[in-house]
């Protein structure tokens, strides 16, 4: 070994070669009797390793006696310490072997030799000639930098054609001879095994080896055959789909057996791309041919696991194979595909099979088609199958609870619904781009295919064929695959195809089908499904595109005249309320679009938000608007009579040469003009009455409201402002399930409002006639009043309060009490006592004695606590101060009650911010209106002062106001411009003896007389010290 390390290429000499290859021939002439038989093949193995471990080119005399002891005792063959040089001699064969984890046969004897096999057992070693060979390959033991050298490398690439030839007449010769099955020796299938890199030894295997599989004696190294014939089947020629074709048909029946067999298949699968393709196809072939395999579902079901993606892309196409057949294979099509569903417990993707069912094929079959009209129907046929038979088990409960009412194993449904969806989306391409291309299907077919894949056509096309769903089943199935959601392309797809003259289905159609598929799809609305998500705001105008009016093109118009815009009315009104569905599923794109470009679209949604449905709409308060709007409607609707008379003469002048009137016309009645960004239109009674009984299905007012961005609810709100109540948001804000935070507050401030309205109508007592019902519903407003009460309490006093919220919410009530309504002003004083002064006993008892700063709090004054004590509580009382002053400064020249002005006054004497030079001058000027401008309310506040502490706590409050004021404007330096000079001059200028000056408006000058007039206040000590 040693000499053989260092010197080589004495060994590799043809006559050494000669004498070690007989070595392991164990040639019968010479008799081995000696001890350690074996140590001597080790040893020759080894040395013609060591010699050729650097020569690329092998002699083909290895591979002979390679064979010979693989067919005889295999002696070295499997021998453990032959490792290397066998390996070497196996790359001429290109086998992929198994690993040892696949393999099935058991150890061999570690120096090698089958006991069973050949014709006479050789002794095993004793423990001192297994040390001895330890000991004769001791080099062999190498660092594994060494071991990574010896990794077979390629020997025969020159020889590889005479070694083929001579392997394959060796086994020609062995599997031909003439014998016994049972005497086929367990070594002609190990060597089979390690040399089915030949396509042709895999063909000779595989045709025998159902048989060899079957024989016990067999069994073991058969399996590994089958192992090793499936992982070197990776060419995808002739002779490899001849081998598929023999492996699928083998029949096992031994539970380890098949599982065996499964795992080769999953071999098979990976050894080449398209052997999977071809597996499918023989596999489906043999199920409906007169001998099928029993195994066939089950290696199916192995295939369709191995290869979840593309497995079901290649049963589809095997059935569009089917589907082609001269013969009518649909019936026996749906019941294969039924089995297959069935006997692979649905694990199959349904999508990626229908998918592959629409796949354009270009193969001449396909173009030299017969019958390409029935293969669209039947293609059409087989996807609902498909989609019906997505149905489980599960899916099935879970629909089943869901018409309950209960919500048990929802994704399990929300996933089906979901797969249905996909797949019609990818149908209705296929029937837009595809099935054009296949051929030009009649009208009648090609809408029945369009309506067969929405589950919009008559139930009996779906079981005509065989039965199936069985009736028990059938509406409950057309159901749920009716009842999904409608994907953005599929709907776009249909509008498409309605705008397209090339394809039969025509715009009124489209827009039919578009319309029931939006209602149908938003009815299944839940918080945890999208059902109609749409992302393009092209689908208004290709909704709108869908109405319009085309005249015939043979009729030529008067040159220079410009036809109308025009567009057919039945259309044109179904487009609206199915725009109005679309906008309130998306109301942060469509919706949108729609409220600030496509008014009649927005009447409508203002009129479900509202829930009024009178033109018009109730959200236009201003009498002089309301009259516009019928005027302008009038004037459209006489232009549009006008328009279309016109046209129709053009068109009867070019045709019949008739005269149209407005009794002989045809198109009056059929036509509107197409102006969707012009001004709202008045829609028909019967289409508010659609849309009024769609809001109350699909709650579209509901949806609408609780969009918080845009904001449309609190825009309605803003512009309706104090002039008018709004009933209909009570009705929104009760409807609101417990959601008031998606609610914007000043929603719900309204109804706050709303609710103390209905309070002080209702009066006090209570109706003794109240029947039960009726206590009920009071209970439950009162309950939802505390509710919301709380909502906006936490929203100003709570720890999560902020700047927005705060100033939103006094903002809302502040406005009105400077309404000019009375009603108005006392719900918004009621509203702020309601929220603000509850919110102070709330926060603790401690807050209960009065401001250090109250002017004595005269008794008059104490239904005002919320003003003078509780609102400068608040924690973020000063982000609102400036808006407050502001609010009361102008609520005290609309309020009519003296002692609310008096409050008003109060406050602006103590609160209002005059930082600001400005600031200060317009409290001054407003309170100075008040005073000269309002003399009733004057006299009476100071008529009976001597018994009035309330109109001494008025008197301290104006007199601090002005003192405050005139200090301020003396100070001011003398080259400050306060006022800019005009023409009509209103301001005075003012000297005092003590030489200070000051520039004042002539009506607080006015009012601080007046003031003057009524004398020291009883308390003239708040005052501050007098004005020199």
């Amino acid at each position: 070994m040693y000499l053989a390390k260092i010197k080589p290429n004495i060994f590799a000499t043809e006559g050494v070669i000669e004498a070690l290859c007989s070595l392991l021939r164990r040639d019968a002439s010479i008799n081995f009797k000696a001890k350690g038989n074996s140590l001597v093949s080790v040893l020759a193995c080894n040395l013609l390793m060591a010699a050729y471990e650097e020569d690329e080119n092998w002699p083909e005399i290895f591979v002979k006696v390679y064979i010979e002891d693989s067919l005889g005792e295999r002696i070295w063959v499997d021998s453990p310490h032959c490792k290397t040089f066998v390996d070497n001699i196996q790359t001429a064969f290109n086998t992929k072997m198994p690993p040892k984890s696949m393999l099935l046969q058991g150890e061999v004897a570690r120096s090698g030799g089958d006991l069973s096999a050949g014709s006479s057992p050789h002794p095993s070693l004793t423990e001192e000639e297994d040390s001895q060979t330890e000991l004769l390959i001791a080099e062999e033991k190498l660092s594994p930098e060494q071991e990574g050298q010896l990794m077979p490398r390629p020997r025969y690439d020159d020889l590889a054609e005479s070694v083929e030839e001579y392997v394959l007449d060796m086994l020609r010769d062995q599997l031909n001879r003439r014998q016994p099955i049972d005497n086929v020796s367990r070594n002609l299938l190990r060597l089979l095994t390690s040399t089915c890199g030949y396509k042709e030894v895999r063909l000779m295997a595989v045709q025998r080896l159902e048989m060899w599989l079957q024989n016990p004696k067999l069994t073991r190294p058969a399996q590994d055959l089958l192992m090793s014939v499936c992982m070197n089947c990776n060419t995808h020629g002739v002779e490899d789909m001849d081998v598929i074709s023999h492996l699928i048909k083998i029949r096992l029946k031994p539970k380890v057996l098949l599982n065996h067999y499964m795992l080769c298949v999953r071999e098979l699968l990976s050894a080449h791309k398209d052997n999977l393709g071809t597996t499918i196809k023989f596999v489906v072939f043999n199920e409906l041919s007169n001998a099928r395999n029993p195994n066939n579902m089950q290696i199916l079901y192995t295939v369709l696991q191995h290869s979840s993606e593309l497995a079901p892309k290649f049963l589809a196409m095997v059935f569009q194979d089917l589907l082609t057949n001269k013969d009518d294979y649909l019936r026996a099509s749906r019941a294969l595909l039924r089995e297959i569903i069935k006997q692979t417990k649905h694990e199959v993707n349904f999508q990626a099979f229908c998918l592959g069912l629409m796949q354009e094929r270009k193969e001449p079959q396909y173009l030299d088609m017969e019958f390409k009209e029935r293969f669209v129907v039947h293609v059409t046929d087989v996807l609902a199958v498909a989609m019906m038979l997505g149905i489980t088990a599960q899916v099935k409960e879970a629909g089943t609870a869901w018409d309950k009412g209960e919500k048990k194993n929802l994704e399990v449904l929300r996933s089906f619904q979901n797969q249905i969806a996909a797949i019609q989306r990818d149908a209705v391409w296929w029937l837009h781009t595809v099935v054009p291309s296949i051929s030009k299907l009649a009208p009648k077919d090609y809408v029945h295919c369009l309506h067969k894949v929405l589950f919009t056509e008559q139930p009996e096309t779906y079981y005509k064929w065989d039965n199936w769903p069985p009736e028990s089943d059938r509406n409950f199935f057309l159901r749920l695959c009716s009842e999904v959601p409608i994907l953005e392309d599929t709907l776009m797809r249909i509008l498409v195809i309605g705008l397209s003259r090339e394809l039969p289905l025509g715009p009124a159609d489209a827009m039919e089908l578009a319309d029931h598929l939006v209602k149908r799809a938003a009815a299944v609305q839940a918080d945890d499904v999208e059902v109609l998500k749409v992302e393009r705001i092209q689908l208004i105008d290709a909704v709108l595109n869908l109405c319009t009016y085309h005249h015939p093109e043979n009729i030529q118009l008067p040159p220079g005249y410009q036809p109308p815009n025009l567009a057919i009315s039945t259309l044109y009104w179904k487009a609206w309320p199915l725009l109005l569905v679309v906008a309130a599923f998306n109301p942060e794109n469509i919706g949108l679009a729609a409220w600030e470009e496509y008014p009649t679209l927005k009447m409508l949604m203002e009129m479900v938000m509202t829930n009024n449905y009178s033109y018009p709409p109730c959200t236009l308060t201003d009498e002089e608007t309301r009259t516009e709007m019928i005027n302008r409607e009038l004037q459209t609707s006489q232009r549009e009579k006008q328009e279309i008379l016109a046209f129709e003469g053009h068109l009867a002048a070019a045709s019949t040469k008739q005269t149209i009137t407005e009794s002989s016309s045809l198109l009056l009645s059929q036509l509107t003009s197409l102006d969707p960004q012009g001004p709202p239109r008045r829609p028909p009674p019967h289409i508010l009455d659609q849309v009024k009984g769609l809001n109350q299905s699909l709650r579209l007012g509901h949806l609408l409201c609780r969009s918080r961005s845009p904001d449309f609810l609190l825009n309605i709100i803003q512009r309706q402002a104090s002039s008018q109540s709004m009933p209909w948001l009570a009705d929104l804000v009760q409807s609101s399930e417990g959601s008031l935070d998606v609610l914007p507050v000043q929603c719900l401030c309204e109804f706050l409002l709303h609710d103390a309205a209905d309070d002080a109508t209702s009066g006090e007592e209570e109706e003794e006639g109240e029947s039960r019902e009726q206590k009920a519903k009071k209970r439950q407003r009162q309950q939802k009043q505390r509710q919301l009460l709380g909502r906006l309490q936490d929203l100003l006093l709570g720890p999560k309060a902020d700047e927005q919220t705060t100033c939103e919410v006094l903002d809302y009530f502040l406005r009105r009490l400077g309404s000019s309504q009375v009603a108005s002003r006392v719900l918004a004083m009621k509203g702020l006592s309601l929220v603000l002064s509850e919110g102070s006993v709330r926060d603790g008892e401690e807050k209960e004695p009065p401001m250090e700063d109250d002017p004595g709090d005269p008794e008059a004054l104490r239904g005002y606590q919320w003003l003078l004590r509780d609102l400068p509580r608040l924690p973020l009382f000063d982000s609102v101060r400036p808006t407050t002053a502001l609010a009361l400064q102008q609520a005290i020249h609309m309020e009519t009650d003296p002692q609310t002005i008096s409050a008003y006054l109060v406050y602006l004497s103590q609160h209002t911010p005059v930082e600001e030079q400005g600031q200060h001058s317009d409290l001054a000027l407003d309170v100075a209106r008040l005073v000269v401008e309002r003399s009733t309310i004057m006299s009476h506040l100071f008529s009976k002062r001597s018994c009035s502490a309330e109109s001494d706590a008025v008197l301290v409050a104006l007199l601090s106001i002005f003192s405050r004021y005139v200090r301020r404007m003396r100070k001011s330096k003398e080259g400050e411009e306060v006022y800019s000079w005009s023409e009509s001059q209103d301001q005075v200028f003012l000297r005092w003896t003590s030489g200070e000056t000051a520039t004042m408006h002539i009506l607080v000058v006015h009012a601080m007389v007046i003031l003057l007039t009524l004398g020291p206040p009883r308390g003239a000590a708040h005052v501050g010290s007098p004005v020199p």
